[in-house]
């Protein structure tokens, strides 16, 4: 949908431009070299070039200049252009946060195996997953939680739930920092 969008906006742009653009005959103009002109004095000579042939509201409103730099690796020769655009795309920014939805077993068989839904870092540890877990369980500091990851990769086998386990046991203290990575976690998890 964003996409047809921006496809929508670039032609009615592109349309309303053309028709209200003042310029009726389009002189060819060639382009100079910089010639280690100052950056502001070459920009001002493009803009004035493509609005010598772009002459309307929609350049003034919409249109702007970026510059570009390209220096070849064998010679070291610079060359530096400026260029008029219209629109410019931006990567959307992605989640910094993932849900996971784990299983949760106590160990006591005090209660029946019960999901939980929490939110972590999308590159925390395993110990963010144990705090926010410590917290929507209600486990004291001195507990202790034992996480189980299940996928693929050997180890023993949970014939209740046919996943391999690989258990990794954490304390669920107080936070020390949000600095190592997650590894390989599946959304499939199970704490003990």
């Amino acid at each position: 949908m964003g996409n047809f969008i921006q496809k929508l906006l670039v032609f009615l742009l592109d349309g309303l431009h053309e028709d209200l653009n003042r310029v009726k005959q389009k002189p060819y103009i060639e382009m100079k070299d910089s010639d280690g002109r100052p950056d502001e004095e070459v920009a001002c000579e493009c803009w004035k070039n493509h609005m010598a042939r772009n002459d309307s509201s929609i350049v003034r409103v919409y249109q702007g200049q970026y510059k570009s730099t390209l220096v070849c690796p064998v010679c070291g020769n610079v060359s530096i252009t400026f260029d008029p655009f219209m629109y410019l795309s931006l990567p959307m920014p992605s989640a910094v946060t993932r849900t996971m939805t784990v299983t949760v077993i106590y160990g006591d068989g005090s209660g029946l195996p019960m999901p939980f839904t929490v939110n972590v870092l999308k590159h925390g540890s395993y110990r963010d997953l144990c705090i926010a877990l410590s917290t929507v369980c209600c486990l004291k500091i001195d507990e202790m939680l034992l996480l189980a990851e299940g996928g693929e990769r050997g180890g023993g086998d949970c014939a209740e739930a046919g996943l391999t386990l690989h258990p990794v046991a954490l304390p669920t203290g107080p936070p020390l920092g949000d600095k190592a990575s997650l590894v390989n976690m599946n959304n499939a998890m199970f704490s003990f």
